[in-house]
């Protein structure tokens, strides 16, 4: 049987503190400023993303490996671990 994605876990976060992991989606719950945001490649965002204020109920999606955030909450949505 197939899963859904969101039945591989997820993580809730409203804090300033960088959280680390694998997530495919980021849901915003309030109003939301990242700090900054990394991805797979260990790429981080262009400083700009520090500028963009995300509204409640908008999904971003990616490859995120890092995730911090300036104010506001959100969903991480995990990615599936194909070890």
């Amino acid at each position: 049987m197939k899963r859904h994605p969101s039945e591989y876990g997820n993580t809730f976060i409203a804090t300033t503190v960088g959280v680390d992991g694998k997530w495919y989606a980021i849901t915003f719950l309030t109003a939301a400023k990242f700090t900054s945001l990394t991805d797979t490649a260990g790429d981080a965002w262009d400083a700009s993303i520090g500028t963009i204020t995300f509204p409640a109920g908008t999904t971003i999606y990616g490859e995120f490996t890092r995730v911090t955030l300036a104010s506001g909450s959100a969903w991480l949505y995990k990615q599936r671990d194909n070890a």
